[in-house]
């Protein structure tokens, strides 16, 4: 009986144990699906994570590269901002200083414009006098020498203002041909030969046979006209005018006038061939004050030339003008 049960018994453990085994195989089974499927679950998660993160980051990074971005621009605009108005307010600045400029130049016109007048009354003045007393002088002669000279400054000065207004427009025109400085020196002198006797001045001639040469005579006559009257003008009575030339190069004309009255400043010189210039200078030339066209005329002419104007220095007794015309002698074949 016990040895038939035994194979039944063993048959039964065999079978609950291999249950048992496949239960267990099963369970482990389970149990390795579950852990795996857990650590894909956990993996997934962190894969999750990792991803928020970088968007995060990336999201972070962006921020701050659109802050970074609008900080730059506004920074930027602010000192294109800055820079406009800091070229506005200069700008500002510029043109108030130039409208105080130009105030002060306006009031500096009309006061010229003023002083202008009166001496351009003053220099008509002189010669209307002149005018106005021939007439009770009964020496026909002399009578018709002061009206002759008188007329002749006028006209003079007219033509110097004329001719000055119209050089600050255009160059000055000359039409060149052939002339002689002796001739012209000699007619000119011969103008002014009612002040050299009313002064008792000594009008001394060297030089000036020097070759024909090519120039405006029209011109060159008014240029040696105002130098004479200048030199006339601010001479002592009983003074002395000296008139010397000479060639250098072998083509060029040197044109000296001297008087000996009052000596020009060294600072002064420059001055004096400006436009009504010797309303500040005159003092240092002589009591008489004048608008100084006369020299500014000369100045331009003698540009007009090609050549130069101005006053020896250094000279202790009265003053020595001088200009040149520069290649106006032909070369002799």
């Amino acid at each position: 009986m016990l040895d038939s049960e035994e194979p039944s018994m063993r048959i039964q453990e065999e079978v609950y144990k291999k249950e048992n085994e496949d239960m267990m195989s099963k369970l482990l089974m389970d149990y390795e699906a579950e852990a795996q499927k857990q650590t894909i679950e956990l993996q997934q998660k962190r894969l999750e994570t990792a991803r928020m993160r970088i968007t995060l980051v990336v999201l972070l990074f962006l921020v701050v590269l659109v802050i970074t971005i609008v900080v730059f621009i506004t920074s930027r605009r602010r000192k294109q901002a800055n820079a406009e108005l800091k070229s506005k307010n200069e700008l500002i600045e510029s043109q108030q200083k130039e409208i105080q400029a130009n105030v002060e130049k306006l009031e500096g016109l009309l006061s010229f414009k003023e002083s202008m007048t009166n001496m351009i009354v003053h220099d008509l003045k002189t010669p209307l006098n002149g005018i106005q007393n021939a007439v009770n002088i009964d020496d026909l002669e002399l009578k018709n020498e002061i009206i002759r000279h008188a007329s002749s400054e006028m006209m003079n000065l007219v033509q110097n203002l004329l001719d000055f207004y119209k050089g600050q427009e255009s160059e000055m025109q000359i039409a060149r041909e052939e002339v002689s400085l002796k001739d012209i020196v000699e007619s000119e002198c011969q103008n002014f030969k009612f002040i050299v006797d009313e002064k008792q001045l000594a009008f001394n001639i060297l030089n000036i046979d020097v070759p024909k040469f090519s120039a405006d005579p029209h011109i060159l006559r008014r240029i040696l006209s105002n130098i004479f009257s200048n030199a006339a003008k601010y001479s002592p009575r009983k003074g002395e005018i000296t008139v010397d030339a000479q060639v250098e190069n072998d083509t060029d004309i040197r044109v000296k006038v001297r008087n000996y009255g009052p000596s020009i400043d060294n600072d002064k010189v420059d001055l004096i061939f400006e436009p009504f210039g010797q309303s500040d200078g005159g003092k240092n030339l002589g009591s008489t004050s004048s608008t100084g066209l006369g020299l500014t005329f000369c100045k331009m002419a003698i540009k007009a030339h090609g050549g130069e104007v101005g006053v020896t220095p250094n000279i202790k007794d009265g003053a020595e003008f001088w200009f040149t015309l520069p290649n106006c002698i032909a070369h002799k074949k």
